[in-house]
């Protein structure tokens, strides 16, 4: 009988086990996968990480959270070419240390430079479509859509 009660407990172990490896699948993001603007610019979401193209060259490479119809996308590294450097990723200290003073201000890249590479959105997405609505201060909107491939 101790045998049985032993046997029995390690199968329900195993089970547990294997549901916990196995489980069930975890909710795919939807905003997985690559999304082209109307101007052909293209974000790459791929769970909590992005990369962005302009005219098929990477533009930036970053980080995306999101919660409850908000989008917090924050670039780590953008190309430097972008702004007449070398053409290479630059972390935000590296494009600051190369553009100020020479080329703008620590102001001017405060206020415009800096608030490009960290953007909140609103989205939706319904079926292939994102949405995405940024309002800039001083309460410009700007609403870009994009398209699944």
């Amino acid at each position: 009988m101790k045998n049985k009660k032993f046997v029995l407990g390690m199968l329900v172990l195993t089970l547990i086990f294997g549901l916990m490896v196995i489980g069930c699948p975890e909710p795919s993001d939807p905003l997985n996968g690559t999304w082209v603007n109307e101007d052909g610019s293209t974000i790459m979401f791929n769970n909590g990480n992005l990369e962005s193209y302009v005219g098929g060259v990477l533009y930036s490479k970053g980080t995306y959270t999101t919660n409850n119809g908000i989008l917090y996308m924050e670039a780590t590294h953008v190309y430097g070419s972008t702004f007449g450097l070398e053409p290479r990723l630059y972390t935000k200290n590296e494009l600051k240390s190369a553009l100020v003073p020479s080329i703008m201000t620590e102001e001017y890249f405060n206020s415009s430079i800096s608030i490009q590479l960290s953007s909140i959105y609103n989205y939706t997405i319904s079926g292939n479509t994102l949405t995405l609505v940024i309002t800039f201060p001083g309460g410009t909107v700007v609403t870009q859509t994009l398209t699944k491939q």
